[in-house]
């Protein structure tokens, strides 16, 4: 068994960290078996030598977040602790980096921060950053438009791009859009609409 103290120099960061009633250090615990006590703006991490050090880690960067203005809710703590996790496994994606990583990967626009709150999120958003076209498979949810429109608005706020192309095609497969009712831009408008959405909450 491992015994950890952590120590927050800001009392009103640490409170945040915590959740109300403490329920951001609940799940902790219950994500990862550990036992965590809080005494002021001090923690104590009591559990496996690998798990409390999980916990250490995401803390760490949950604590982080929080220095950078950004709110956390039970979601990014998932997240955290998806990446803490990880950080103690060979990743093998040739876009991750490599076993140590601790630091989730970020898109920044000037309304908001989206950080990587799994490690196929960190993987994708890693290979925004490095290739010039990425395609993104997988099943509904997962944040694959959403984190490329965010990446397209933080691209065109820097000056990188002069403008955003949002697309899909006409017809998917086993699709037949002469039987919806409407002109052809009342029908592709609803498959548009995350992209629109998207780019409200970016910019």
């Amino acid at each position: 068994m491992a015994h950890i103290v952590l120590t927050f120099d800001n009392n009103k960061l640490a409170s945040a960290l915590y959740g109300q009633f403490d329920e951001n250090l609940a799940r902790l615990e219950q994500k990862l078996g550990v036992d965590i006590r809080s005494r002021g703006n001090q923690l104590a991490i009591k559990g496996t030598a690998s798990a409390a050090e999980q916990a250490r880690r995401a803390l760490d960067t949950l604590y982080g977040i929080l220095q950078k203005g950004a709110e956390i809710g039970q979601s990014d703590v998932d997240g955290a602790v998806r990446m803490a996790i990880a950080a103690d496994d060979q990743l093998t994606l040739p876009t991750m980096e490599r076993k140590g990583k601790v630091s989730a990967a970020q898109i920044a626009t000037r309304k908001r921060t989206i950080y990587a709150r799994s490690l196929n999120q960190d993987a994708y958003m890693r290979a925004l950053e490095r290739s010039e076209m990425v395609f993104g498979i997988g099943p509904a949810g997962t944040g694959k438009t959403y984190l490329a429109v965010a990446h397209a608005a933080m691209l065109l706020e820097r000056g990188m791009v002069e403008r955003i192309v949002l697309s899909r095609p006409a017809v998917e497969a086993g699709e037949r859009l002469g039987f919806l009712p409407g002109d052809m831009k009342e029908k592709v408008d609803p498959y548009l609409r995350p992209l629109y959405d998207a780019l409200y909450d970016m910019m």
